[in-house]
């Protein structure tokens, strides 16, 4: 019965029906086929045959160029996206003419940099200021990615300057620390990187008195492959400048792996308070560096502005009087802690008058053995005393102003007063000092004791010009006494080829060495009234020693040299009581090592390291004056 229906059913079917289903079958059947074919093989294949896999070839990124056009000089700044990340950019110069296939100029390489996660990258450099591409006035500013090798450009327009200007490179606006590599392509571009070695000069948190001038002196590495040369700035880059120039050139050469000390003069702030300054170098094409792997730490001073005016104990005696001469008993007396009053137009005290008034401030200080600076602003008069030794003298009416003045004592506690008049009007007065200090001797390194025998540690180091003083019956400097002190004097002296005549006057001792020989040796009491004289036939670099004793009575030295037109034969020591011209004439100098001082006098001097001062010409105190605004914070 199954059979007969079937044939009934495929009877009463047409055969066209037939046909068309058939067709149907063969056609899904073929395009199934296909589609597995096409997924096994995956879409790079194409009409059943077997090729390799299909990639989209990358496409250099954008460029832009600020400024578009300028002179020989200009800074130029480039700004890349759609980069491949983490690809080293090379940039430079190159032929428009090139169109669509820019190449740099392998003597035309400017900067380098590094694209970094967003595709992107920045650099700056200098267009040349000579050569060849000073003088086009069309080029391409080209980027190439390594390894990629893709590279794009943009156009610059150089102007031509007139006969009358001189390109100057303009500085760098941010810093933009490169990442340098070489390529097989290019020349390779060395890197410019710091390593700091030291604070030689005001390390940080250096208390300083507001409105003080200091220098502040790094040592630094130049760890880069770059050598620095004079067309390198020292550039202030953040914090507080403290009036300090905003660039400053390098003045010698400095080649990978060797360290130089560069150095800014500043000014301490007019307010107390904690400052920071920051500085990089730029390269001579425009470019900013620092420390670290990368060069983007700056190095930087950093400085507290206040008082070194402090005693042993934390206050002063103050003794206040109702009259402006310091006369009778004080009405009032009170411990200061520090000499810093702008009473205005008020009074200090009660039971004091807001004018014709006066204050007598007494206190001790431990200080080193070195040269202070002592600082006094006063509306009216003032007058300051160091071991009852009157060092400043402004006794008088007269508007705010600021009085300085440099005086070398010995490493003790000394006492300190300073004595203040009022008269009319504004009342203000403000004591401070600061140490004054120096790494290097420029001229004589001289030492000081307080005995005739230059016996033990010196009392007193200190940097001098000459050897030319009449302390009569006075101290050389605070804390040394009036007799029975030594002094030795050091220096080097590069002589030219020549004979030279050396002069010694002294009351009492004194003695001239030559390296380590005595060529006059009047180790005895004198009273000054001789000159001695010698000539020497001197040629290079010579150790020059003079040591001097005073017993009592008037002290005074002077040692002089002077160059012979016509040489002397006799180098025997003569004694004359005609005085000598007072001329010097003086060899040029350098830096002398440091000097030991001998246990017991000798006629070959030791040397050792000794403390360091600041320089000054003589041991007398010396004040200078400078007017101040009258509104100016205390």
């Amino acid at each position: 019965m199954h059979t007969q229906l079937r044939k009934q059913w495929y009877d009463q079917v047409p055969w066209w029906v037939l046909g068309i289903v058939v067709i149907g079958l063969v056609i899904l059947t073929s395009v199934a086929a296909i589609m597995a074919i096409a997924i096994l093989r995956g879409p790079g294949d194409a009409g059943g045959v077997l090729t390799p896999e299909q990639t989209t070839t990358p496409s250099p990124g954008s460029l832009v160029l600020l400024p578009t056009e300028g002179k020989p000089g200009t800074s130029l700044s480039l700004l890349g996206q759609g980069w491949p990340a983490g690809a080293t950019i090379i940039v430079g110069l190159g032929d428009p003419s090139a169109g669509q296939s820019p190449q740099i100029d392998p003597d035309a390489v400017m900067v380098a940099s590094s694209v970094d996660s967003a595709g992107q990258f920045s650099v700056s450099f200098t267009y040349p200021v000579d050569g060849p591409w000073a003088s086009r006035s069309q080029v391409s500013v080209v980027a190439q990615a390594q390894p990629a090798g893709l590279a794009s450009s943009a156009a610059f327009h150089v102007l031509v300057p007139s006969p009358s200007e001189t390109p100057t490179p303009a500085p760098q606006a941010s810093p933009i620390a490169p990442t340098l590599a070489a390529t097989s392509t290019f020349p390779a571009v060395c890197t410019d990187r710091i390593g700091f070695v030291a604070d030689v000069t005001i390390p940080d948190n250096t208390t300083l008195i507001a409105g003080s001038t200091f220098d502040k002196t790094w040592r630094l590495k130049n760890t880069g492959t770059c050598t620095w040369n004079t067309g390198y700035d020292v550039v202030f880059v953040a914090g507080n400048r403290m009036n300090g120039p905003q660039v400053a050139p390098l003045t010698s050469t400095v080649a990978p792996g060797a360290t130089v000390d560069v150095k800014v003069s500043l000014t301490a702030p007019s307010q107390d308070g904690t400052y920071l300054g920051e500085w990089e170098l730029r390269n001579d094409r425009g470019l900013l560096f620092g420390l670290g792997s990368s060069g983007e730490q700056p190095f930087w001073v950093k400085i507290k502005v206040g008082y070194s005016g402090s005693t042993v104990n934390g206050t002063w005696k103050g003794e206040y009087f109702d009259n402006a001469t310091l006369k009778g008993k004080p009405k009032v007396t009170r411990n200061d802690a520090l000499i810093n009053f702008d009473w205005q137009r008020g009074s200090p005290a009660a039971g004091i008058p807001a004018d014709n008034f006066s204050v007598r401030w007494t206190g001790k200080a431990e200080l080193d053995a070195a040269t202070y600076r002592f600082h006094v602003t006063v509306d009216d008069g003032a007058r300051l005393y160091v071991d009852d030794q009157l060092v400043l003298d402004s006794w008088k009416d007269g508007s705010v102003r600021e009085i300085t003045t440099d005086v070398s004592v010995t490493k003790s506690t000394h006492t300190i007063r300073l004595e203040y008049h009022e008269h009319t009007h504004d009342a203000r007065v403000r004591l401070a000092w600061e140490k004054l200090s120096s790494t290097s001797f420029k001229h004589w390194k001289a030492q000081y004791w307080s005995n005739r025998e230059l016996k033990g540690t010196p009392a007193l180091v200190r940097d001098e010009k000459s050897i030319d003083y009449d302390w009569k019956d006075h101290s050389p400097a605070v804390g040394l006494p009036a007799d029975n002190f030594s002094a030795r004097w050091t220096q080097k002296i590069h002589f030219d080829d020549g004979t030279y005549r050396f002069r010694a006057v002294a009351d009492d001792a004194v003695r001239v060495s030559v390296d380590g020989k005595w060529i006059i040796n009047e180790w005895h009491d004198g009273s000054g009234s001789t000159t001695y004289a010698v000539d020497q036939k001197l040629k290079g670099d010579h150790t020059i020693v003079v040591e001097y004793y005073e017993h009592s009575g008037e002290a005074s030295v002077k040692v002089w040299i002077e160059r012979q037109t016509t040489p002397t034969p006799s180098l025997t020591p003569s004694a004359t009581v005609t005085p000598s011209p007072t001329i010097t004439i003086s060899p040029t100098s350098s830096p002398t090592p440091s000097v030991t001082p001998s246990a017991t006098a000798s006629s070959t001097p030791s040397e050792t390291p000794t403390p360091t001062t600041t320089p000054t010409s003589t041991p007398e105190a010396t004040s200078t004056e400078t007017p101040l605004p009258t509104d100016i914070a205390p």
